[in-house]
């Protein structure tokens, strides 16, 4: 998804859900939200509406909800004490600043019970992310048009080399990476053996198992300048923008979460798609 995509999509959001925020975002919710970050240099630019510095497509979003739903929360006296909050977060995925960050993966496609049936190893360590069902359905995708059907996910075990730590987001990454890379490498060798609509099974059945081991590295990165603070450190970032929206009786002294509303830029979702809810 583009920059401009995701603010199209803000922007929709923001037309169907009636939501409504008393303070532009970046005189309070950035404000508060850099402070929470350290930022306080952009904190305050923004605050001064000094808003010269470099922007992003969830910036633009706030601003215009709260540029044009200002004034529905003005004209309730009942909530005068609201108080909205946007935090934006940029979230790195895999190691940065010039980390020589890799996964191996080792793929076998052999014949089990007369079915072609392909073997996925790594070292990865699945603590819960869903990583197991992450290299199968690599797997599938890569080896399935052959007419692989059965797929399994060995446990993880260094023998096949490093897949380094599950943390910094990397795992479907860079071992997913590493699966693809082994899982294409068997597939070219086995359309070689399947050449003239040869069935797999009996490709396999004559020349035997296939195995292609392979280490993937995203691309690479480099440390932040030291004066500067800029630098290409990230092979990539995770980028989202959550409001909550909350009315307060004064009176009553009620408080009542009305919204909570997000906009968070996913890109294109190949694999575990029913985890993502989409709505408007």
């Amino acid at each position: 998804m583009t920059a401009k995509d995701n603010y199209e999509a803000g922007l929709a959001l923001s037309r169907t859900a009636k939501m409504t925020i008393i303070e532009p975002y970046h005189l309070l919710g950035l404000a508060r939200s850099c402070r929470h970050l350290g930022e306080l240099d952009q904190a305050e630019l923004y605050a001064t509406r000094s808003l010269d510095v470099s922007r992003t497509a969830e910036d633009h979003v706030l601003e215009e909800l709260a540029a044009k739903e200002r004034s529905a929360i003005l004209a309730d006296p009942r909530r005068a004490a609201f108080d909205p909050d946007c935090p934006k977060v940029h979230k790195n995925i895999c190691f940065s600043e010039g980390f020589d960050d890799h996964s191996t993966a080792r793929v076998r496609v052999e014949l089990l019970g007369g079915e072609p049936h392909a073997l996925v190893h790594t070292a990865a360590a699945e603590v819960g992310q869903g990583l197991v069902m992450v290299q199968e359905q690599v797997a599938r995708t890569e080896l399935g048009g052959l007419g692989v059907g059965r797929v399994t996910v060995a446990g993880a075990d260094t023998s096949v080399g490093s897949a380094r730590s599950s943390s910094a987001s990397r795992q479907s990454y860079v071992t997913g990476g590493a699966v693809r890379a082994a899982c294409r490498a068997v597939r070219e060798r086995l359309e070689g053996l399947c050449a003239g609509g040869v069935p797999l099974a009996e490709a396999l059945e004559q020349h035997g198992p296939v195995e292609e081991t392979r280490e993937y590295r995203h691309r690479p990165t480099f440390p932040m300048d030291p004066v500067t603070g800029q630098g290409d450190s990230h092979t990539q970032l995770a980028l989202c923008v959550h409001r909550a929206v909350v009315d307060v009786d004064t009176e009553l002294g009620l408080v009542k979460v009305v919204e909570l509303a997000a906009v968070q830029d996913v890109g294109r979702v190949p694999i575990r798609p029913h985890d993502i809810a989409l709505s408007g």
